[in-house]
């Protein structure tokens, strides 16, 4: 699994991950509204990549989260 960091002007609020080929989420920080507004943001990018036929590694690119949000670097999972 890849995850990368969803940033809200520098604060982490989750990661969205994938495994790389049909599997992808949202898994947030803290239980915040923030975290619950950008989890919505990010189905709302899954979704998206799932009507396009998209593999699930196109969701760890950046263009995808902004202007609203920033994705940082991408790593290995746990």
């Amino acid at each position: 699994m890849r995850r990368a960091p969803l940033l809200d002007e520098g604060v982490r609020l989750g990661w969205v991950w994938s495994n790389g080929a049909d599997a992808a989420g949202w898994e947030p920080d803290e239980p915040i509204p923030a975290s619950a507004r950008a989890g919505g943001f990010v189905w709302r990018v899954l979704q998206a990549a799932h009507g396009r036929g998209d593999r699930g590694k196109v969701v760890l690119n950046p263009k995808w989260y902004a202007p609203l949000y920033a994705l940082g670097d991408v790593e290995n999972g746990r």
